[in-house]
């Protein structure tokens, strides 16, 4: 019934309806064609997404990689530093000792 009425409508109203069915048809053909566009542009937006979020997991990766390995140099430095630290007082100690054995030999000497 409806396509009935729209081909009566087209063959008695002349090129004008003619024009508009024409219009109606290229509105409906352009908007399959940017319904595709969308969703090419979706597709295409969710890959970029997907890629940036491997880069996004590689980049945390490679962070608590470089923190675990900044944090194990540090506490190498800190036992590192508490040897020297150790060792100089060591020589400190050792210092005042010949100090004090100088001292005693002179006195030996002067009283000697």
């Amino acid at each position: 019934m409806m396509e009935e009425t729209i081909i009566q409508v087209l063959s008695q109203g002349g090129p004008m309806a003619l024009f508009a069915a024409y219009l109606v048809w290229q509105t409906r053909e352009q908007q399959k064609r940017i319904d595709g566009w969308i969703g090419q542009v979706g597709a295409l937006d969710e890959k970029a997404q997907a890629r940036e979020d491997k880069l996004r997991e590689r980049y945390d990766e490679v962070i608590l990689k470089i923190e675990g390995e900044k944090g194990a140099l540090t506490q190498s430095l800190i036992d590192k530093m508490g040897g020297v630290m150790e060792k100089l007082s060591q020589i400190e100690q050792d210092i005042k000792l010949f100090s004090v054995r100088i001292k005693i030999l002179e006195k030996d000497r002067e009283n000697g």
